[in-house]
């Protein structure tokens, strides 16, 4: 199951609010690909409850330095998005996805 997505991230701290584009993919049980095309290019991974994290760099995808300090964040989100998918399926998926960016 894919999906494009516009996010916006409301800071105190910005003028107006952070806009990213992308493209979410889930594969059951538990594989997610969440893939940010704008204002950064850059992909995390989830699968098999192993995370990684890139940033595409001159042309080619690389390890993000930040990996480490987000690293934990994302397994959360990643285990909870997996968990809503094995009990109900894309609509719960869905329902928390739209949920969180609100």
């Amino acid at each position: 199951v894919q999906a494009r997505f516009v996010q916006h991230k409301r800071m105190k701290i910005l003028a107006r609010p952070l806009v990213s584009k992308g493209r979410f993919v889930f594969r059951a049980p538990d594989s997610i690909r969440w893939e940010y095309q704008q204002p950064i290019a850059s992909v995390m991974l989830m699968d098999r409850g192993q995370l990684s994290r890139h940033v595409k760099r001159q042309g080619s995808w690389q390890p993000d330095a930040a990996e480490r300090v987000e690293a934990m964040a994302y397994m959360q989100a990643s285990e909870r998005l997996a968990e809503l998918g094995a009990k109900g399926g894309l609509a719960r998926v869905l329902e928390h996805l739209v949920a969180q960016c609100a």
